[in-house]
Parts: structure tokens; C-alpha cells; sequence
């Protein structure tokens, strides 16, 4: 019976709070080609939200359908992140603990974990943070004995600068940024990504939206050189 109690309540509890949850699902692909990939590439990325009040966990994955490159991966990474959003008057706070897993190859994984706050306003959003960084062999690796071959990289620089020319509760908009990060990859701070974003809402539950990247080496040099470039489209439900 002290069991069967338990359990009611915990169900009852469960099902409260659900009243105030919201659900999120995205998807996207990127097509592009880099300096590196041998020609074009193709990825889908799916990413999962669970809202509860202001706090927000998220959980995504990225598998690549075209690779060139060799020893590649089909299942190439890993997000989990868990942020909190304060709202002010005139603008939102949102802080982040990232943590995601990038799988470069057979041989090769990047184990990366960040602190992030992203400011918003009616037509600017701000990014600045902390990022952590481990590659190492893995598995396949170690059979050619280099699972001591460590890469530690600490307090790297995460930026980014994005201005829309709407309000971003418009039902469609236009923008434009400058950043280091993006879903599964933080460059080092010398490197920043260009990008150009468009979205347009069909319905309260249902979003579409564009990016086109450009990829630069050495862009605090003096002398920056073509990287690559690619495009991604996808959607954003709001199933609750």
C-alpha cells in the first residue's frame, strides 16, 4: 500500500508539471563542401527540448549521410545542454552548460564541455563564454598504441555578435553574425564563422529557417584564406 501511494503521487506530480512543460523538436542538414572533405558533404542534426518554467534541457545528435573523408563516421556527434533563462524587461539572459562530443573519425574524438551567456535584445544578440577542449584516440586508436597522445586545450574565447533586422518575435526575419561556435564545433577565437540567417513562422507550432556560412583560416592574420562554406535548412516544432 506505502508503495502504491508513492507511486500515485509520483505520477500525480509528474503529470502537474507536464501541464506547465513544453516540448521542442528541431532538424536540419547542412550540405557544403571545406578544403578537407573531398567534395560535397551532407549531415542531418536532430535536437530534442524540454522546457520546464525557465529551464530549459536539450539533448542532440548529428549523423553524417556523405562524407569523403577517410575513416569517417556515420554517427558524428553528441550535444547535451542545460540553460536557464532570465528575462528582464527589455531583454533575455539565457546561461548554458554545454557539453558535446564531436567524432572526427575512427581514430579521433573531441570531447569539448562550455559556459555560455547569450544576451538578447529586441534586434542584437550577444555570446560570450568559456570552452573547455579534450581530443584524444579512441578505441581504434590504441591499437597502434597512442591512447597517451592527449590534447588539452583550457579557457578558450567563445564569441559572437548577430543583428536582425526585425524584432525577433517577428514572423520572419533576417540576420546577420560573426561567431566561433556553432552546433557541435567551437574554432579557436582567431577563427570566426561569417553567417547570414533567415526564418519565417507558418504557424505558432512550426518554423522554418536558413543559415549560409562561410568558413575562413586565418582570419586575424593578415592575410585570411578560403576554408569553405555550406548551407543549412530545417524546421523547429514547438509540439507543446
Amino acid at each position: 500500500m506505502k508503495y502504491f501511494i508513492i507511486l500515485t503521487v509520483m505520477i500525480y506530480y509528474i503529470c502537474i508539471n507536464d501541464l506547465y512543460a513544453q516540448y521542442r523538436l528541431q532538424n536540419h542538414v547542412d550540405i557544403g563542401k571545406t578544403n578537407i572533405s573531398n567534395g560535397l558533404y551532407f549531415s542531418n542534426s536532430t535536437f530534442f527540448d524540454y522546457t520546464y518554467n525557465e529551464t530549459t534541457f536539450k539533448i542532440g545528435a548529428r549523423v553524417d549521410l556523405i562524407d569523403r573523408t577517410i575513416l569517417n563516421r556515420f554517427f558524428s556527434g553528441l550535444d547535451i545542454l542545460v540553460n536557464q533563462k532570465i528575462p528582464f524587461k527589455k531583454m533575455v539572459l539565457n546561461i548554458s552548460i554545454q557539453y558535446f562530443m564531436h567524432l572526427y573519425s575512427q581514430w579521433i574524438t573531441e570531447n569539448n564541455g562550455t559556459i555560455l551567456g547569450i544576451l538578447t535584445t529586441k534586434h542584437f544578440e550577444l555570446l560570450a563564454g568559456l570552452h573547455f577542449r579534450n581530443i584524444h584516440y579512441n578505441k581504434m586508436g590504441n591499437e597502434f598504441n597512442l591512447n597517451k597522445q592527449n590534447i588539452f586545450e583550457l579557457w578558450n574565447l567563445v564569441y559572437g555578435i548577430k543583428y536582425n533586422i526585425k524584432p525577433m518575435d517577428a514572423n520572419w526575419n533576417v540576420g546577420i553574425g560573426i561567431t566561433n561556435r556553432d552546433y557541435f564545433v567551437i574554432n579557436q577565437a582567431s577563427n570566426p564563422m561569417i553567417y547570414l540567417d533567415g526564418k519565417y513562422i507558418i504557424k505558432s507550432q512550426l518554423t522554418l529557417f536558413a543559415e549560409m556560412w562561410l568558413l575562413k583560416a586565418g582570419v586575424m592574420n593578415i592575410s585570411a584564406n578560403y576554408y569553405g562554406s555550406f548551407l543549412r535548412t530545417g524546421i523547429l516544432w514547438n509540439i507543446k
